[in-house]
């Protein structure tokens, strides 16, 4: 059932874009995809929140393993979603980094009670720049976002 609750979400993150989106910095377009997911479930915080909380309850090891697979899902759909599309190493760099940024911001969101989800947002835009900077350490010039 929760499972099914989720594909709200995810149906949210992957509906079509517009023609300029692929022209806009990869950090923005992670931006957009990843609020359309929070935005969806923004309505019913409460019981998604919920349901994150009994799917995760330690005496329910049987639902983390579809959790992993969930959350490794919506990486990639969100990559793809974003138009990325590097290869090794760099594509693990950003699949590591993207989970991170969504569990993370997950927290921030479940307990943000801001108009219009502000406190998620501006945490969310933070750690892009952050990443942003850090994929163009790493990497060199063409860092963006991850």
């Amino acid at each position: 059932m929760a499972d099914a609750w989720f594909e709200r979400g995810w149906a949210a993150m992957l509906e079509p874009v517009g023609a300029d989106f692929a022209a806009r910095p990869a950090q923005e377009r992670l931006e957009i995809i990843l609020l359309r997911w929070f935005d969806a479930m923004a309505p019913h915080r409460r019981v998604t929140v919920q349901m994150l909380k009994a799917k995760a309850w330690p005496f329910h090891p049987h639902h983390w393993v579809s959790m992993v697979f969930n959350l490794s899902r919506t990486i990639l759909w969100l990559r793809d979603a974003a138009g990325l599309d590097a290869a090794a190493p760099r594509r693990e760099v950003e699949e590591v980094g993207l989970t991170w940024l969504f569990v993370f911001t997950l927290a921030v969101w479940a307990r943000d009670d801001t108009e219009g989800q502000e406190r998620t947002r501006r945490f969310l835009r933070a750690r892009l720049n952050t990443a942003d900077d850090l994929m163009r350490m790493i990497f060199g010039r063409g860092g963006h976002a991850a």
